[in-house]
């Protein structure tokens, strides 16, 4: 899925930027940004009902429908038919991401930062490759009569269709709810968000990771593809920047369990400035300085993904868990979406540089939570509920 969202979002915004022009450029994306959020819930309540297994396969069904729908889009011009595609799209991705959760349950507190490590970082040969895709896929697409665009879409169809199909071998674990959580269910965000240390460090960091790194790489494609580069260009500096998503994840999953995930998150946050600050300064697209950022930039979302993720993997009971989980990633794909959105209004105003500054000034927010829950974050030992909820 990391793969499929990766390369369909870079289309899917050069198509809409072709026909309707760059302020709707990050259209396609807020569309999947939305299903993602929307998609975490159902993913999350099916898994807390039926099981994990069950939960990750209707989010990677709901992604084949949507590979389908953008096929058809493109191959018949109907722009507006991308939007549905992409929330479909959006709904697999979501899957994808709770997958992390799902792997984490089968191992020890202690173990569970590398894990998360291990499964984002699981996608990094696919993830790495698949941009390299876009340009051959253009060219089977024209072999077959199908439009340049449209060669992606039929790969995603392929990729999702098949991740589908995987998850009859998966194991099925059902967090089982107790009396307590169920009596609980309606208030888990109120209550327990805002009363747990490690939720509310978790949520900041990992929104400020997603929302810098989205509005940043919708219009990343957009910005060379105005200077005339075409897909193989494109392809280069997205294999960059899915690199740094991905090939470090047992790194940082491995810091995570060693030094704790606000260490992490700090270096996370620390990364992402820096990639950001690249992009004020060198937006050029020749030579080595775009790929750097954009390595940077997936990067620092994956420190701040990965040690946030960590924090959500213990201290709470199994169903706690699963519905926190479930609440937090929709929360940062809900929120995340309207900055998906207001990254192509920034974009036609300031250009990548505009975004770099946005993108740097976010960190703020998660530097002042973590300020404010270090003491409580120290006090919190693995495994203690009661300790969680010692915040005011």
């Amino acid at each position: 899925m990391h793969t499929t969202m990766v390369v369909v979002g870079a289309v899917a915004t050069l198509f809409v930027a072709d026909a309707v022009g760059a302020w709707w450029g990050g259209a396609p994306n807020t569309a999947a940004v939305l299903g993602a959020a929307a998609g975490t819930l159902a993913v999350s309540a099916l898994m807390l009902r039926s099981g994990r297994r069950s939960g990750l396969r209707l989010g990677y069904a709901a992604a084949a429908l949507g590979s389908a729908l953008g096929l058809i889009a493109v191959f018949s011009n109907a722009v507006l038919l991308i939007v549905p595609a992409m929330v479909l799209l959006g709904t697999g991705n979501s899957a994808a991401h709770l997958s992390r959760y799902a792997a984490a349950d089968l191992y020890p507190p202690r173990r569970r930062g590398f894990v998360v490590g291990a499964i984002v970082w699981a996608g990094t040969i696919g993830a790495v490759v698949g941009p390299a895709l876009i340009s051959p896929s253009a060219d089977v697409a024209l072999a077959l009569g199908i439009p340049p665009f449209g060669g992606v879409f039929l790969v995603a169809l392929i990729m999702t269709a098949g991740a589908t199909l995987s998850m009859g071998a998966a194991p099925n674990v059902k967090p089982h709810a107790d009396a307590e959580a169920e009596r609980g269910r309606r208030s888990v965000w109120r209550t327990r968000l805002s009363r747990a240390p490690r939720a509310r460090v978790a949520f900041a960091s990992m929104i400020t990771g997603q929302i810098t790194m989205v509005a940043i790489m919708t219009m990343t494609p957009l910005h060379i593809h105005q200077h005339g580069r075409g897909l193989g260009a494109i392809g280069i500096v997205l294999s960059a920047h899915v690199l740094g998503m991905f090939a470090l994840s047992p790194v940082t999953g491995w810091m995570t369990d060693r030094f704790g995930s606000p260490r992490t998150i700090i270096l996370g946050l620390a990364v992402l400035v820096l990639a950001a600050s690249l992009t004020i300064v060198v937006p050029d697209i020749e030579g080595l300085s775009l790929s750097i950022s954009m390595f940077l930039l997936g990067y620092g979302w994956n420190l701040t993904h990965v040690g946030g993720s960590a924090l959500l993997t213990h201290g709470l009971t199994p169903a706690e868990q699963t519905r926190i989980q479930g609440a937090v990633d929709s929360a940062v794909w809900a929120v995340s979406a309207i900055a998906t959105l207001g990254s192509g209004a920034i974009f036609a105003i300031g250009g990548l540089p505009l975004l770099g500054v946005a993108g740097a000034g976010l960190v703020i927010y998660p530097a002042a939570v973590l300020a404010a829950r270090r003491i409580e974050l120290r006090t919190a030992p693995v495994g203690n509920t009661s300790s969680e909820e010692a915040g005011p």
